[in-house]
């Protein structure tokens, strides 16, 4: 058995895991068990013993052990003594956000805006836009420092537009243009994404509702939420989300298998996969168009099968396209099902 703690750096955050891996020989392991230090540290309350004093944690992050702070009264420094540091508070800000989207931020805001954009996009995305919408309302970084700077900015001022009413809101989400990126043409191969399905627990599981259906991770986290009643197309299945988002559209879910409801964390998901340096997620639905289209399926059909027809088009011809790709699914399947093993 390996025991260790691995460190790992993801979307500009740490993260570190306590990993326990069975030794199967030559040179091969198999991950047992993958706990985020972290989440053991806040419930660290929980491990005592009834009459003991409560554990505490007497390192760093760093994971360099320590004694505990004495406890007990403390000399008087008088002003130079050295003053806690909480967490960050717009009592700082400059006001930049104030002056162009006309209100002032403030914890509850924020908090709402949080609330909003994960019903749109993965915590882990919607975290990032809160820093960088933080870092331009402070003045440290200005509003075009990077697209993340801009794309946060411009869905904060979305938000404000569209549920809170703001015009001056609405005239800054029209104005700020989008910064463009360049094209990401990396597509994983086939032993990477049979490593990723390799992945314990939900993990695994969740790799191969990706593989099968070519859904984007928060489609995916959204058709196992509940459970959903799936038509027999012969072989293989069509299960409803129905889920838009502006011009994303996940309408069905084509899958091997009716799915298995489960409760989906994607932070925790992402977490996981982060700590065993797999595949991302978006990633995976590349090979899935490229494996899809390598078996035959006509492009308008993978096209609507992963959610990537325009509104317009979608109306006048949804019943032919639902035909098409309740047909055309069945050639990857066929090739899937023989990949798959």
């Amino acid at each position: 058995m390996y025991v260790y703690i691995k460190r790992v750096r993801a979307g500009g955050r740490t993260y570190y895991y306590l990993v326990i891996e069975e030794y199967l020989g030559n040179g091969r392991r198999r991950p047992v068990l993958q706990l985020s230090i972290q989440k053991l540290l806040k419930n660290l309350d929980k491990l005592g013993v009834e009459g003991a004093e409560p554990l505490k944690w007497c390192g760093g992050w760093d994971l360099n052990p320590r004694r505990p702070t004495p406890s007990g009264p403390k000399p008087d420094l008088g002003a130079s003594a050295p003053q806690p540091r909480g967490p960050p508070n717009h009592s700082q800000s400059l006001g930049v956000l104030k002056q162009r989207l006309g209100i002032a931020l403030s914890q509850r805001l924020l908090g709402e805006f949080l609330e909003w954009c994960r019903a749109r996009s993965s915590g882990e995305t919607c975290q990032q836009y809160l820093r960088k919408i933080q870092e331009i309302d402070t003045g440290e970084r200005p509003i075009d420092a990077s697209r993340w700077h801009v794309t946060a900015y411009k869905r904060l001022a979305r938000w404000l537009c569209e549920e809170k009413g703001l015009a001056k809101a609405c005239e800054e989400f029209k104005r700020v243009k989008s910064k463009r990126s360049s094209a990401d043409l990396y597509i994983p191969s086939d032993s990477e994404v049979r490593q990723a399905l390799g992945a314990p627990g939900s993990l695994g599981y969740f790799y191969l509702i990706l593989v099968q259906s070519g859904l984007r991770a928060v489609e995916a986290a959204k058709l196992l939420g509940e459970p959903r009643e799936c038509v027999d197309l012969g072989g293989y299945y069509r299960c409803p989300i129905l889920w838009t988002r502006g011009s994303k559209r996940a309408l069905w879910a084509y899958l091997l298998e009716p799915p298995n409801p489960m409760p989906v964390d994607l932070e925790e998901l992402q977490e996981a996969r982060a700590a065993l340096r797999l595949t991302p997620f978006k990633y995976i639905r590349k090979w899935v168009t490229t494996k899809m289209l390598l078996a035959g399926v006509s492009e308008i059909a993978v096209d609507f099968i992963q959610g990537r027809v325009p509104s317009s088009v979608l109306r006048k011809h949804y019943a032919d396209r639902l035909v098409v790709a309740d047909k055309e699914y069945g050639k990857y399947a066929a090739w899937l099902r023989g990949w798959l093993g």
